[in-house]
């Protein structure tokens, strides 16, 4: 056994006695987090199976947003003054609606006469049930509840009686009450509960949940903890555990999605731009989040002009915006890129721009936070400009769609694109051809998939959602071409390719691309999408998806 010292231990002593001394002057606060007792009751906090702490945390965050009535990431008492001041907004509003109903001429009264008539109209059983004496006595009720707004009894309700008999019931009626948010008001030290601190609990929470500490609830998790007792309830001994209302149902998924997609504020005076489209039609020379995929490039010119502008940026694949022209006018550029990756997707917002300072650039936490269109009217057009205005609280000012963007003015929205449409818009067009394949063939087809060419990029000067590098192979066609220039591929046979060397497969290949590779020659790096692949050296294996 190790002996320390004799002259080590008094200190030994020492340090353990001040150590005790701290722990037992600790705020009950840092032992244990006051606030996870009122999270546990809050329906978006509900622990289910097969949830996870990320799941868990974005659910919360739900809540908490939805008490944060002001907005500014703290909740007080504040927020629910706003929040009750809200709801008697609303009570006030519906009854103001229910009696301008019976305003059948719109002259911004409500006569008597009107309130029959409205009675009569939608109350057939106050007028055809029962004798005359007891029809016209149910009428004569149903009138008189109608004229309680009427409170100088002149037989007219106008606007001011309106407004002072809705005044009159949101103050009698049930104001906005939560036991769990008052419960984290009053637990809270200062009176306040940041976002950071609703998180801490939150997280707590779902420790306490997970007994077994492997970061997912399972079914037997979740149900014991259903079956636990009540929040600040200890069970006495010989007690049976209370058992608690069964959990709410996980929140909508687009409910959980606006939780998370938190856009940027928008600065005031700026006016907001949306843009979406397929992808560029540049060939980066920089990859983003992946070698195995296209990166394409487009141009933004902004006009000059003082009004500052909000640039919201939507793709389908992954794009890198170049920025010209008055770049100072854009105090905010936001991205998204809906990119799924072959064969699995990329981490992150596969999306990037040139041009602008770093701390205008915003990136969305997830793909799905805004669906890319190309054309208007639709209803991924609607859905994705409605998800704009809910987060930014503004209606844009101008929406560009476009399959593909080739260079784009803001804010007038004019843009440009040459070249033709390529197959890869709307449906994929597989090709079946067996004519001979030539270079010049092949850079005629790239030429008129992308008009704008082969754009050189410094990937220093890229600021993107995802790493980038230099491409080693250009993807698609590009690569193709640059193979065959260095000798690595040949043109086969038809449509074929032969591969001649140690090769990177170029990335996007879909399936009308053949190639083969000759005995003694090694397997290429990378990803060959969905090309057709034979090698020689391995005849027994299964063909690829893109051989039948």
């Amino acid at each position: 056994m190790t002996r320390w010292p004799s002259t080590r231990r008094p200190h030994r002593l020492l340090a353990v006695a001040v150590l005790a001394t701290v722990l037992t002057t600790l705020p009950a606060a840092a032992q244990q987090n006051p606030l996870s007792d009122p999270i546990e009751q809050l329906p978006a906090c509900a622990i289910t199976p097969g949830l996870t702490l990320t799941a868990h945390l974005v659910r919360c965050r739900f809540a908490f947003r939805a008490f944060d009535a002001d907005n500014d990431g703290v909740l007080t008492s504040a927020d629910r003054d706003r929040m009750q001041q809200r709801f008697a907004a609303g009570m006030r509003a519906t009854r103001i609606s229910l009696i301008m109903r019976a305003d059948l001429d719109g002259d911004g009264v409500v006569t008597r006469d009107e309130a029959v008539k409205y009675v009569m109209s939608t109350s057939l059983s106050v007028a055809l049930q029962g004798d005359e004496a007891g029809r016209q006595s149910r009428i004569d009720h149903a009138v008189d509840d109608f004229m309680k707004a009427d409170l100088d009894h002149d037989g007219v309700i106008d606007a001011a009686k309106m407004l002072a008999y809705a005044k009159q019931n949101s103050v009698t009626a049930r104001t906005f009450t939560n036991a769990a948010f008052e419960a984290m008001l009053a637990r809270a030290a200062d009176g306040k509960v940041t976002l950071a601190q609703f998180d801490a609990a939150a997280e707590q929470v779902f420790h306490r949940a997970d007994t077994d500490g492997d970061g997912v609830i399972s079914r037997e998790e979740s149900e014991a903890w259903r079956r636990r007792p009540a929040p600040g309830r200890p069970v006495a001994p010989g007690q049976a555990p209370t058992t608690l209302a069964q959990p709410a149902p996980p929140p909508d998924p687009g409910q959980v999605r606006d939780a998370a997609c938190i856009m940027p504020v928008v600065p005031m005076g700026a006016k907001v731009i949306m843009v979406s489209t397929y992808r560029g039609t540049g060939v980066s020379t920089i990859a983003i989040g992946s070698q195995d995929v296209t990166t394409s490039v487009a141009r933004v010119t902004i006009e000059d002009g003082a009004e500052p502008l909000y640039v919201v940026l939507v793709s389908a694949a992954p794009v890198i915006w170049q920025f010209d022209g008055a770049v100072a006018r854009v105090t905010r550029a936001v991205l998204v890129s809906n990119h799924a990756a072959y064969p699995k997707p990329l981490r992150g917002i596969a999306a990037g721009v040139t041009g602008l300072a770093r701390d205008a650039v915003s990136f969305l936490p997830r793909a799905d936070c805004i669906k890319v269109f190309v054309d208007q009217p639709t209803i991924d057009a609607t859905l994705a400009v409605g998800a704009v205005r809910r987060r930014t609280g503004q209606e844009p000012a101008a929406v560009v769609a476009i399959e593909r963007a080739e260079r784009i003015w803001l804010p007038s929205a004019r843009h440009e694109t040459t070249g033709e449409e390529p197959s890869d818009m709307k449906t994929m067009r597989i090709s079946r051809s067996t004519a001979q394949l030539t270079v010049a063939g092949m850079r005629e087809g790239l030429a008129r998939g992308f008009p704008a060419g082969i754009v050189r990029i410094d990937a220093a000067a890229v600021i993107a959602g995802q790493s980038t590098e230099p491409y080693a192979v250009l993807p698609g066609s590009a690569g193709l071409l640059q193979l065959l220039d260095e000798g690595k591929l040949a043109l086969g046979h038809g449509q074929e390719f032969i591969v001649r060397d140690k090769i990177r497969w170029p990335g996007g290949l879909d399936s009308s691309y053949h190639f083969r590779i000759p005995k003694g020659v090694a397997s290429p790096e990378g990803n060959p999408g969905q090309a057709c692949v034979i090698a020689e050296d391995a005849p027994q294996s299964p063909p690829r998806p893109g051989c039948n």
